[in-house]
C-alpha cells in the first residue's frame, strides 16, 4: 500500500509539468515548411516559396505578398486575371497551413488529455481498492467519451482540410494554362 501511495504522489506531481507542456505547443510557426501532394510550401515573412518536395535542387517559385510571381528569381509578367488567381492560390495555401497547424495543436492537446486521463486513472485507483468501483468507472467513461468526441470532431476537420487541399489542383491547372513558365515546370 505504501508503494501505491508513493506512486500516486509521484504521478500527481507530474501533472503540473504535463499541463505546462500543453502551453508550449502554441509556439511560433512562421518558418514551418509543409507539403501538399508533391509540393513543398514555405512562408518566409509574407512571401510564399514553392518547391518540388522530391527534389531539393528543384526550381523555386515565389509568390510575394503583393501577388507577384517569380520563378528562379526571375519576375514573371502576368495580367490582372492571372494576378487575381495568384492571390486566390496564395490565400488558399495560407488558409490550409493555418488550419493544419490548428488541427495539429488540437491533436496534440487531445493526446495530452489522454495522457492526463491515464494518470488520473492511476491516481484514482484507491477508489477501486476501497470498494467504489462504480464511481471510478463512471469518471473514466465520461472522460473517455469526451476525448472520443473531440477526436471525431478533429477527424472531420481533417477531412474538410483534405478536400480543400485537393481543390488546389483546379487553381494550379488554371495557373499553368495562363503562365507558360509554370507549365514548363514538370512538377507544378
Amino acid at each position: 500500500m505504501k508503494k501505491f501511495i508513493l506512486l500516486a504522489v509521484l504521478l500527481s506531481l507530474s501533472l503540473p509539468q504535463l499541463f505546462a507542456h500543453e502551453e508550449s505547443l502554441l509556439g511560433d510557426f512562421n518558418d514551418i515548411a509543409f507539403n501538399i501532394r508533391e509540393k513543398k510550401f514555405k512562408y518566409e515573412d509574407a512571401d510564399l516559396f514553392i518547391y518540388d518536395k522530391n527534389d531539393k535542387y528543384s526550381d523555386e517559385i515565389l509568390i510575394t505578398a503583393e501577388y507577384e510571381l517569380y520563378i528562379n528569381h526571375k519576375k514573371i509578367r502576368v495580367d490582372k486575371n492571372t494576378s487575381k488567381l495568384l492571390k486566390i492560390y496564395y490565400q488558399e495555401i495560407y488558409d490550409i497551413r493555418e488550419e493544419a497547424l490548428l488541427i495539429g495543436i488540437e491533436g496534440a492537446k487531445i493526446g495530452l488529455s489522454g495522457a492526463k486521463l491515464g494518470l488520473t486513472a492511476v491516481i484514482s485507483l484507491p477508489l477501486l481498492l476501497f470498494g467504489n468501483e462504480e464511481e471510478f468507472e463512471d469518471r473514466m467513461e465520461e472522460a473517455g467519451e469526451e476525448l472520443e468526441q473531440k477526436g471525431e470532431e478533429l477527424e472531420e476537420q481533417g477531412e474538410k482540410l483534405e478536400e480543400k487541399a485537393e481543390s488546389l489542383e483546379d487553381l494550379e491547372d488554371e495557373l499553368r494554362a495562363r503562365v507558360e513558365e509554370l507549365d514548363d515546370l514538370f512538377w507544378f
